[in-house]
């Protein structure tokens, strides 16, 4: 029995994202619910790329199941995925660090480290990407979170965004990019990293095209938010 993606038409149209491809680098708190969303919105062209396994500790705030503890992440998830989805996504049993990763139209950076952000953006993304419109990269911290999201072939968007990349000490002490972590803030930080790509691809792409309209409605390239109490705070950075 095939999908009915019926209810969502009228925001994200699975046929029209094509032959694009999104490449998801890192499947824990966050990656395994970007990679979940990204496929029930439809989209079936799917990297996914991490080295780990399941473990018990990965349960309260990962999507994984305890039949998938001691697993590698991307075979459970591309289990997951299958049943609940209908079709399979491709996976790499590998930790990025300077392969050819051949990036997607979209590329999600949810790694844990601020030094592999950084490393994995050098090596496998900047210089290699023509053809990615959006780079997508979150940090959570236990109530709190930020998402960017940049076109990696914009000089003055990966400056800006390479300016907000700090030291994993200052992660720690900020808590953005620290270890503690619960299922609510990552299931919310995902859909607001996969809501970033839907939202470009609408104003770019889609059967809306809003942007060609003549409204300024591009993402904001920078999202800050905290859920306890609730507290937002978003900014575009230049466009050349």
């Amino acid at each position: 029995m095939p999908v009915n993606y019926l209810r969502q038409l009228e925001i994200f149209v699975p046929e029209s994202f094509g032959h694009r491809r999104v490449t998801i680098i890192g499947a824990g708190a966050t990656g395994s619910y970007v990679a979940l969303l990204t496929a029930q919105i439809g989209i079936q062209n799917i990297d996914v790329w991490d080295h780990d396994i399941v473990e018990e500790h990965n349960l309260p705030n990962q999507i994984y199941f305890l039949h998938h503890v001691g697993l590698n992440k991307v075979d459970a998830l591309k289990n997951f995925i299958l049943n609940k989805c209908g079709f399979e996504i491709s996976i790499h049993k590998e930790k990025v660090e300077c392969q050819d990763i051949r990036p997607g139209s979209y590329v999600f950076l949810l790694v844990d480290s601020m030094k592999s952000r950084k490393e994995i953006f050098e090596n496998c993304i900047r210089g290699k990407c023509l053809n990615t419109s959006l780079v997508i990269e979150t940090r959570m911290g236990l109530d709190s979170g930020r998402i960017y999201a940049f076109n990696p072939n914009s000089v003055k968007q990966v400056q800006e965004w390479t300016d907000t990349l700090y030291s994993d000490d200052q992660a720690q002490v900020s808590a953005c990019g620290a270890t503690t972590s619960i299922a609510p803030t990552a299931s919310l930080l995902a859909s607001m990293a996969v809501w970033k790509m839907i939202h470009h691809f609408d104003v770019n792409h889609g059967q809306n095209k809003t942007k060609k309209a003549g409204k300024d409605e591009e993402p904001f390239n920078e999202v800050i938010f905290q859920v306890g109490p609730e507290n937002i705070f978003s900014r575009r950075f230049a466009t050349i």
